[in-house]
């Protein structure tokens, strides 16, 4: 398994599009870091990572299009099958690949918030005194974020492993989720509660512990479902 993973970090570290995407994420965030200062009413640094959080069209287009590259370039270069034919099961192979996927992903969603907050905090200033309720405010809203771009990844995973194609994965990687995104807002809240879109929509209207804890459970629950459903995917394709 260690050896999979270290093989599948390789991948990760020469390519190009990923690298691509990390340059993309970068300037995204340093334009729309722009953008806040520019507006009519200034925008503290606190205020631009609040936005950055709650900007989830960028991250399902940039993650649609990583699941495509990382995880359908397998598949499109016949080359997932290698370490199958070297006596590797198929859960450890997806579970290596989709390790890596999300160290991918997390580094990218990390390099577009944090260009925004520098930028705007470094013009504007953060906007509040770093006292100890903030410091806990700041990591506990970014640990939410980060698990929710996760969650948001292993459903484009999951739809890598279905589709296995890059054009139908990013095309209905980024649809279905605008649309699922759209849906969730709109449904019965006692009931969309429970997925991580509506958990993404909703993270700065979270109040108290149980809410955070719910939260919390329901992407790891989410993450769960959605890789097993992966793994259910991948056990069904023919590979030769």
């Amino acid at each position: 398994m260690r050896k999979q993973i270290r093989a599948e970090l390789l991948k990760l570290r020469k390519s190009s599009g990923f690298l691509s995407l990390l340059i993309t994420m970068f300037g995204i965030g340093v334009a729309l870091g722009f953008v806040f200062l520019s507006a009519f009413e200034p925008v503290s640094g606190l205020e631009a990572f609040n936005r950055g959080i709650i900007g989830v069209e960028i991250n399902i287009i940039v993650i649609s299009i990583f699941a495509a590259l990382f995880i359908c370039g397998e598949f499109e270069n016949r080359t997932i099958g290698t370490s199958l034919f070297c006596g590797r099961s198929r859960w450890s192979v997806l579970l290596a690949k989709i390790s890596v996927y999300f160290i991918g992903v997390a580094i990218l969603v990390t390099v577009f918030l944090a260009a925004i907050t520098m930028i705007v905090t470094v013009r504007n200033g953060f906007g509040s005194e770093l006292t100890s309720d903030m410091v806990a405010y700041l990591v506990r809203t970014f640990a939410l974020y980060l698990l929710g771009r996760l969650a948001l990844a292993s459903f484009c995973a999951m739809l890598a492993f279905i589709i296995r194609n890059y054009i139908g994965t990013i095309g209905v990687g980024i649809c279905l989720s605008i649309s699922l995104l759209f849906l969730v807002m709109q449904g019965p809240q006692d009931i969309v509660k429970f997925t991580f879109m509506w958990q993404m929509a909703k993270i700065l209207l979270l109040d108290g512990a149980q809410d955070i804890l719910l939260s919390a459970l329901v992407y790891v629950a989410n993450i769960a479902l959605l890789v097993f459903v992966a793994h259910f995917a991948f056990k069904k394709v023919d590979i030769r």
